[in-house]
């Protein structure tokens, strides 16, 4: 049986570093963080479900949260991860890239 959905977009914040004349979202300049028992929920919801999700890590700027934050949320999905069962991307602006965030990339 084909599931009901395969894709889940998350916001880990709804700051953005930038100012696009053309974004829809209000709140962009309000840093409100994702609590990370939120990503627990869903991590339990795909689980359930056991078929292959794609995560789509959107915004605001997914990485104006921090790199500290964005890894306590990403790391509830790894388990599922090695398991084949989640597949994972960033929407970004990509002003915000560094060595740092590279490094957690490449891992």
């Amino acid at each position: 049986m084909k599931p009901l959905f395969d894709s889940v977009i998350i916001q880990p914040t709804s700051l953005c570093n930038l100012n696009c004349k053309y974004c829809y979202l209000a709140n962009r300049d309000m840093n409100r963080k994702m609590a990370p028992a939120v990503i627990d929920r869903i991590v339990d919801a795909m689980k359930v479900c056991r078929h292959t999700f794609r995560v789509t890590w959107h915004g605001g700027e997914p990485m104006s949260s921090g790199l500290e934050h964005f890894q306590s949320l990403v790391q509830p999905m790894q388990t599922l991860m090695l398991r084949g069962l989640v597949q994972q991307v960033i929407q970004t602006n990509g002003t915000l890239i560094d060595e740092h965030w590279c490094d957690f990339f490449k891992e």
